[in-house]
Parts: C-alpha cells; structure tokens; sequence
C-alpha cells in the first residue's frame, strides 16, 4: 500500500495505490536531524503500525494527507494566475480567484484557505538583496567641459610650437592616455599650427600635401589683411604657383570669405 524512500535520515511516504505520476503520490516527508522526534513517533506509528494498517486508519489519513498535499501543489500553481486576473474585469479579490481557480483544477478550498496559503506564500519568498548602487558616470555637461578643456590645452601648446610628442605627453599627464580620437585632434591643431598638411617628410605625396596646406593658410592671411581679390591672387601665384591658380584659388577665397574676418571691407 505505502512505499517510503528512505536514506536512514529523511523519510518519504508514497501511497502507492492511487493514480498518477508517482513523484505526486508523496504525502509525507521528515527528517530525523531536523524535526520534531516526537512528530516522527506519531507519522511511523499512524502509517507503519500494524493495528493501523488493519484497521484502515493508516490508508484514511494516507488519503487525506495526499489531498492535501495535492490541494496545496495546486493552489501554488494558480497563485501566479489569480495574481494576474485581479487586474482584469470582474476584478475580483486574490482569494477569490485563487479559489476559482483551484475549482477549476479539480480541488474544493475555502476563502479562508485561500487567504491562509496566500499568506503562507508571501512569508516563504526570498528577500530581494539590497542592490549597490549602480558606478557614476560623467553627465554630459562634465563630459563636454572636459573635452572643451583638453582641445584647449592641445591648441594652445600647438600655436606655442610645441611639437605633436610633447603635446601628447601633457595630454596623458593631465587627462589620461589619450584615446584614438584624441589623437587626431593633437595632430589636427599642431599641423594648423604650423601650416602643414597631414603627410611629413621630402615625398612628393608629402610635398604636395604640405603646400596645398600652406597655400590655404597663406590666401587666409591675406584676406584677412584687407588684400583685394585681384591682389591677393598675385601674391598667391607668386608664392605657390601650382596650388594657388584657377579654381584652387578661387575655392580657398571663397572659404577664406566664410571663415576669416578682414581686416577692412575687401574690394570685389
């Protein structure tokens, strides 16, 4: 009629001759190191004693702990449904909907049972841990001070004439290892600075690069100074003679008029 499983320790009570999966078959359960040793007398008497057995009692209470049991699985399991349905119309109470529910699936519970497995279920959930706050990052308004402070330390240091490995290296000093990014902007300023193009060394590419650069920086200058267009044209050719004729000329005078303040109003 019962099976136990048994390690000598903990205890699990079967009744076999009911239907269903036999992992829910199990109606009780005790541990000798951790219960009740005057419980476990009245469990080992109530299902192993003789007189019990023979006379029903031991099957009765088998029965009624099992449903139980079984009563109680099923309440757990449509907790998180008759949660969900509180919110929806006829909106009706927790209780009330876990004990519809629980009819539903075959089990009788009252309200007031209802409320007791609720309650028992609330008191059996984990506390939720304290979580550390999450790391500060930099809001925008620093972020952008910060790089506002960095470009004007690498134009500063690029019009003083300090060269790109120094710059980088007051960089690092005061704000970090500079990142890619950063970089490009070391160099940017230091080759306005110093009127050069991205390429350095004697190659033609370099050569070429470094007077196109140079030319645009000169044709700056001279609208700047108040040169008319006809004169600063002259002096460009006279200087830079490939880089500074034709629509060369024409398309660094034309951004030289967008971003450069003459002196005084350039004749046309």
């Amino acid at each position: 009629m019962f099976t136990i499983i048994t390690d000598g320790r903990e205890w699990r009570f079967y009744f076999s001759q009911t239907g269903g999966e036999f992992s829910k078959k199990c109606f009780e359960t005790f541990d000798f190191a951790e219960d009740n040793l005057n419980d476990i007398e009245e469990s080992l008497a109530t299902f192993l004693k003789k007189s019990e057995i023979e006379n029903g009692n031991a099957k009765s209470k088998a029965e009624n702990y099992l449903q139980k049991n079984q009563k109680q699985q099923t309440a757990e399991d449509c907790l998180p449904e008759a949660r969900r349905r509180i919110s929806e119309p006829p909106y009706p109470s927790l209780p009330i909907a876990l004990v519809s529910l629980v009819c539903e699936k075959g089990f009788s519970i009252t309200q007031d049972e209802a409320v007791k497995f609720i309650k028992e279920a609330d008191e059996r959930k984990p506390s939720v841990p304290i979580a550390s706050p999450p790391p500060q990052t930099p809001t925008p308004h620093k972020t952008n001070r910060l790089a506002l402070n960095r470009l004007a330390l690498i134009v500063s240091m690029a019009k003083a004439g300090k060269t790109e490995a120094q710059i980088t290296a007051a960089v690092t000093k005061e704000f970090g290892k500079p990142g890619s990014s950063v970089a490009y902007y070391i160099g940017r300023e230091w080759r306005r600075a110093n009127k050069v193009g991205r390429h350095f060394g004697t190659t033609a590419k370099a050569a070429k690069d470094n007077t196109q650069a140079g030319s645009s920086a000169y044709i700056r200058e001279l609208y700047a100074a108040g040169m008319s267009k006809t004169a600063a044209l002259a002096e460009a050719i006279a200087k830079f003679p490939i880089m500074a004729t034709g629509p060369h000329f024409e398309a660094r005078w034309e951004a030289a008029s967008k971003f450069s303040k003459p002196a005084s109003k350039v004749p046309a």
